[in-house]
């Protein structure tokens, strides 16, 4: 809602790492224009709903507004860099990327868990087994990472009401305010 109210539905919308596609399908069906990418589609995502590109490698283009719903937060640290990278290099001079995680806190509830190196950072265990990673992250954690990691050429708020429409969450939104050329070579 926030989108079509402050964006319109004409603007440009990348759904990064998109798991199932279900966010992507209900955008797409309200009259968005958006496409979608996840990496590690499976296979019955593959054949019922394929993602538009498989690789960030394979978008040829930048968006208006990225989406990233609760990606950082599954991704090892090792990781989570490139990932950012990935996607803020997809967003258009002006454009705005909004990023959720799990936040700090709700690691509380997990039952069965390892603690890694801090008792943010976790292994969910299912059935006593190895399920899923979890980093659960303040907002201004969250948002100090993205600044630290980007760099000048972005801007960074903790996400609310007026840039989002969200409260309550660990998110923020990323404004690309350097200017590149069609290649994404700064000017």
């Amino acid at each position: 809602t926030w989108i079509e109210e402050n964006l319109g539905k004409d603007v440009a919308i990348l759904d990064a790492s998109s798991g199932m596609g279900y966010g992507t399908a209900d955008l797409r069906e309200r009259g968005f224009n958006i496409e979608d990418v996840e990496p590690y589609q499976s296979e019955e995502r593959k054949q019922n709903n394929p993602a538009t590109y498989s690789s960030y490698a394979d978008i040829r283009k930048q968006y208006d507004y990225i989406i990233s719903n609760a990606v950082l937060n599954v991704i090892p640290d090792d990781w989570r860099s490139n990932v950012l990278h990935d996607m803020a290099n997809r967003l258009k001079t002006g454009g705005r990327m909004f990023i959720n995680t799990r936040k700090a806190g709700e690691e509380k509830s997990i039952k069965d868990k390892i603690e890694l190196d801090s008792p943010q950072e976790v292994l969910v265990k299912r059935k006593g087994r190895i399920a899923t990673y979890q980093r659960f992250f303040t907002p201004q954690e969250l948002k100090s990472w993205v600044e630290e990691e980007l760099g000048e050429g972005y801007s960074v708020e903790i996400a609310n009401e007026k840039n989002s429409g969200t409260k309550g969450l660990a998110a923020v939104v990323v404004t690309k305010t350097k200017l590149e050329d069609n290649q994404g070579n700064p000017i």
